[in-house]
């Protein structure tokens, strides 16, 4: 069995030497790294458990404040932006145009979309699908139904739950 290698180390305060091995200083790193990702992970149930899952459902009158989009980069290594894999393949095997396909990576720009709503004398901003954030206008006002921090609906138009039509029986 080999040695564990010894490092001596100086105490500050009384400036005697402690011997330390390397093993013991690598479990003590690895024991740290542990206990930070069982805290995050513990902070991120905390946040699903009662911000959003145990979070009553709200519904009150809203008026959309702020709408707001933020950019960022997605890496599609072998496609094109905006391709499908069904399309590259497509434009690979019909012999299109060169420098249609390309082999390397491409960054293409992605959205967040943000609407912030302005009800019961506060703020709140809510992240939103495109379709939502591309219907509505800021100055518009409606029924807003959230969880937690997790938007559920916006009704344009609507101020009470009495005032949205109950949906149609199918037939």
């Amino acid at each position: 069995m080999a040695q564990a290698e010894v490092v001596t180390v100086m105490n500050g305060a009384s400036g005697e030497k402690i011997a330390v091995t390397i093993n013991s200083l690598v479990i003590a790193g690895i024991g740290a790294l542990a206990l930070a990702a069982v805290v995050m992970a513990g902070c991120w149930a905390y946040r699903c458990i009662v911000g959003v899952w145990l979070a009553p459902v709200r519904r009150t009158a809203a008026r959309v404040l702020l709408k707001t989009q933020r950019e960022y980069e997605v890496t599609r290594s072998g496609l094109r932006c905006g391709n499908s894999v069904t399309g590259a393949i497509a434009e690979v095997l019909l012999d299109s145009e060169p420098g249609v396909f390309y082999a390397s990576e491409e960054a293409c720009p992605a959205y967040d979309y943000f609407i912030t709503f302005e009800f019961d004398g506060g703020r709140q901003e809510f992240a939103v699908k495109e379709d939502l954030y591309a219907s509505v206008h800021e100055g518009d006002e409606g029924l807003l139904v959230y969880k937690g921090d997790a938007l559920k609906h916006f009704i344009p138009g609507a101020t009470r739950v009495e005032e949205i039509a109950p949906p149609r029986p199918r037939s």
